[in-house]
């Protein structure tokens, strides 16, 4: 009998779903995506089913909509009775992983504990500890606490949280280079035996600090979004008053004015993620050398949206929706199932496969666990 294929799940937040090359995106740089889109099939009509990181993401682990689960906020108990598919696949002989930035329900110790092999949230202990994490010990031990992007954007300068900047930490430090350096890991642990690890990587969320040779792959005179002084006439008034608010920023880094703050802002989040499609590339470039791209489904989605200047809003936090918000990029590779290069304009749940095999099986034992069919 076949092995049974792995599963590669990897989670970016807030990435707008446009901003992809395989999208048409004009400036954005994304090969590693790309690739992954040529190679396996891009959803272009899927939408997250909250766009807010801890509900989205509870969904997606549980297959359950928010109304079922009952999460809608960024904290809360942990729900005790709650499988995952981590659970689930755990109980049918994978190791399991969650590694990076995982953002669940964490009151008295966080949901996932007992569904993992490896617990490896980078920013919270098991118990919601913040910075008492394996990620914050090598921050420390480098003597860059001071610099580190999450520490240094909200806590130190929180004026400059909306800022686009090149990171102080080069990217082996940054939390997308440990969380790659943790999975690699775990793979080799698991020793042959099958694994379901979700991957997690913070960018493109604010704060908009990309390392520097992501930075530097932009021109400093890059174009705005071309909707960012569209009109507002006609939207809500929250959306107005979003829209006012971020068109009176000057910005805290010279030179001072709007359009310099909103470009420096536009180009950190492209920049962010180029950083992230790195390290999708990196996670890609092992599997093809170790030969397991053959056995694993790769997903490559994100928990929402964002704007960072679309439409003349920063932030959706008022809670501001539209398809820049809702819709997210959707990528799988199912080795013997997904055709390559494929682009589904149809709802993932409406999905299916001419090519009945073990690997078919599989992924829709996945997509029935998550509700898409």
């Amino acid at each position: 009998m076949p092995p049974p294929l792995n599963v590669l799940e990897i989670i970016a937040d807030q990435h707008q779903a446009a901003c992809l090359g395989c999208e048409g995106h004009p400036q954005v740089i994304s090969p590693n995506l790309d690739r992954l889109a040529g190679e396996g099939v891009r959803f272009s009509a899927a939408y997250t089913q909250n766009p807010i990181c801890t509900p989205s993401r509870v969904s997606v682990l549980s297959g359950q909509y928010c109304h079922n689960h009952g999460y809608y906020g960024l904290s809360g108990p942990r729900p005790e009775a709650l499988p995952s598919f981590f659970s689930h696949f755990r109980a049918h002989g994978y190791r399991t992983a969650g590694i990076g930035q995982l953002h669940t329900p964490n009151d008295p110790r966080n949901w996932l504990e007992d569904h993992l092999d490896l617990f490896a949230d980078c920013f919270e202990s098991v118990t919601g500890v913040a910075h008492d994490t394996a990620y914050y010990d090598q921050i420390r031990a480098h003597g860059l606490m001071e610099v580190e992007d999450f520490h240094y954007g909200y806590e130190l300068h929180p004026e400059l949280v909306m800022e686009g900047m090149p990171s102080k930490l080069p990217f082996a430090l940054s939390q997308e280079g440990h969380a790659v350096h943790t999975a690699l890991g775990f793979i080799e642990e698991c020793a042959g035996r099958p694994f379901c690890m979700q991957v997690s990587l913070e960018r493109p969320h604010e704060v908009f600090y990309p390392a520097q040779e992501f930075w530097d792959m932009y021109p400093e005179d890059l174009a705005l979004p071309p909707t960012i002084n569209q009109d507002p006439s006609g939207r809500p008034p929250h959306f107005r008053a979003a829209f006012e608010a971020f068109h009176k920023w000057q910005g805290g880094l010279e030179p001072h004015g709007f359009e310099a703050a909103a470009r420096r802002l536009w180009h950190g989040y492209l920049a962010c993620i180029t950083h992230t499609d790195h390290a999708v590339g990196l996670l890609l470039d092992s599997l093809d050398r170790t030969g397991l791209a053959e056995n694993t489904i790769v997903i490559y989605h994100a928990d929402h949206g964002g704007y960072s200047g679309t439409h003349g809003i920063q932030e959706k936090a008022p809670g501001i929706c539209s398809d820049a918000v809702c819709r997210i990029p959707y990528l799988w590779r199912v080795p013997g199932v997904t055709e390559a290069g494929h682009v589904c304009d149809a709802s993932p749940r409406t999905w299916t496969s001419p090519r009945p095999s073990r690997a078919y099986a599989a992924c829709r034992r996945w997509r029935r666990w998550m509700g898409t069919i």
